[in-house]
């Protein structure tokens, strides 16, 4: 992998540390989604994260009935608002949510 000397590498740990700050506001996407149901399973949003520092290609896996509930819609937006510093790589980031 080369990298950009101009721009620093991104520590993974900065990137989940600015995610988890959306860990509430996830919750309740979550929350909203399953209002009513009985669901099990895990919920796992995934992003890629530009070298620019711009996120790009959010993904939300979740049972279907989720999905159905708006579950994408909800918290796409909240993730794609993430900002980070340019950085030498992108980065793939993935975090589960457990909904037992």
């Amino acid at each position: 992998m080369t990298s950009d000397s101009a721009a620093p590498e991104l520590d993974e740990a900065e990137v989940e540390q600015r995610f988890r700050r959306l860990d509430g506001r996830i919750i309740d996407c979550i929350d909203r989604a399953r209002e009513g149901w009985d669901v099990s399973g895990k919920v796992v949003v995934g992003f890629r994260l530009e070298r620019s520092g711009r996120v790009q290609k959010v993904r939300v896996t979740a049972p279907a009935l989720m999905q159905r509930a708006g579950i994408y819609a909800c918290i796409a937006p909240l993730v794609k608002g993430l900002h980070y510093p340019a950085s030498g790589r992108s980065l793939i980031m993935s975090y589960p949510y457990r909904l037992d």
